[in-house]
């Protein structure tokens, strides 16, 4: 419900999990089609760093809604051999270029759906499933400076695709105390928007809602914040906030009560590896 290290990655460099941008519950998709040879890196063929750790996370029920959702997570950052990993904002995957400035990969994760009891405006709308969803992503450091891109593909639910672009700025507050600003924006084809903000001729008729076609688009853009405080070398706790904003034609759409996407992730990691 995103690291804020250092700028230069070592073998054991520390990376914040951080919740995922689409959202998250105590559930996981247990798969993973990625593959990428260990053998090209320096490190040793097997290696594993765990850490893992309570935490909270909380933010809309779905894009536009003006109730929120809190859930009990488990905060984990799991790498092997610095190839496959599973982590809270990414799911289970493999890097397939890891390097101290560039970092590409890909993963499974899940998109949480949106359901009809969740509130008047979308009760007669239908569910939208769960979807699992498989990622590229990509990240580019340059001096305090990072740079990212994922691009998803839902697996059921709206059977679309989004972009996510990222950038922040990561600074040392004090030796134990590491923050970051940036911001983001969400990019949604014409199958995500119009199942996510549109409403059909046949919704219309049930709901009483005006029909509405949202076409391809940006779908949001805001800010994001970071702290990260490590009382040692093994426990660290870590806080994010994001406060996005609908924008263009999702934010016209008569399904939305709130432009607005709150987002608050808080959770406390151990480093059991190395």
């Amino acid at each position: 419900m995103q690291s804020n290290a250092g700028n230069k990655r070592t073998p054991h460099a520390h990376r914040d999990p951080g919740p995922p941008r689409s959202g998250l519950q105590p559930l996981l998709v247990a798969a993973v089609l990625a593959s990428a040879s260990p053998g090209s890196r320096a490190e040793p063929a097997e290696r594993w760093r765990i850490e893992a750790g309570p935490g909270l996370v909380t933010m809309p029920q779905y894009p536009g809604s003006r109730g929120e959702l809190t859930w009990p997570i488990p905060m984990v950052d799991i790498e092997y051999a610095r190839c496959f990993f599973l982590r809270t904002d990414r799911g289970l995957g493999a890097y397939f270029l890891d390097r101290e400035d560039v970092q590409a990969g890909t993963s499974l994760w899940f998109r949480r759906g949106r359901f009809s009891d969740e509130s008047s405006k979308v009760s007669a709308l239908g569910d939208i499933a769960t979807a699992v969803q498989a990622r590229l992503f990509a990240n580019y450091t340059a001096g305090a400076i990072r740079f990212g891109v994922d691009v998803a593909r839902d697996f059921g639910g709206s059977s679309g695709v989004t972009v996510d672009a990222n950038a922040d700025w990561r600074f040392q507050i004090g030796p134990s105390l590491r923050g970051s600003v940036g911001a983001e924006t969400t990019y949604g084809n014409s199958k995500y928007m119009s199942t996510w903000f549109g409403v059909t001729q046949s919704q219309a008729a049930a709901s009483g809602l005006a029909e509405y076609a949202a076409g391809s688009g940006f779908r949001s853009a805001g800010p994001t914040a970071s702290l990260t405080y490590a009382w040692d070398r093994r426990w660290t706790f870590r806080l994010r906030v994001a406060q996005d904003f609908l924008v263009g034609t999702a934010a016209d759409s008569p399904i939305v009560d709130r432009k607005a996407l709150p987002t608050a992730a808080i959770g406390v990691t151990y480093r059991f590896i190395p």
